[in-house]
């Protein structure tokens, strides 16, 4: 007889963890940023400026977003780099 999955409370994320994560979400906006960056080339050339200076407002928040991203992860990896010193 099996027993049903028993629901088991979610361990914590390691530093290391929340590292990775960090990083792959700073990969993602960061090819979002390029993408944008290319649209926005695109847009400037072909068509109005007020398109492309919307797409440029977006870009910059985009890498703003990632560079406070990348900073969580390198706090994270710090912590990481400290728990296995000793």
């Amino acid at each position: 007889m099996t027993s049903a999955p028993q629901d088991t409370p979610q361990q914590p994320l390691t530093d290391e963890q929340k590292a990775e994560q960090y990083a792959q979400k700073i990969r993602e906006h960061l090819e979002a940023a390029r993408q944008l960056a290319a649209d926005a080339g695109q847009l400037a050339l072909h068509h109005g400026h007020a398109e492309a200076t919307r797409r440029y407002v977006q870009l910059g928040k985009q890498l703003e977003f990632s560079e406070k991203i990348r900073g969580h992860a390198e706090t994270a990896d710090m912590r990481s780099y400290r728990h296995t010193e000793g």
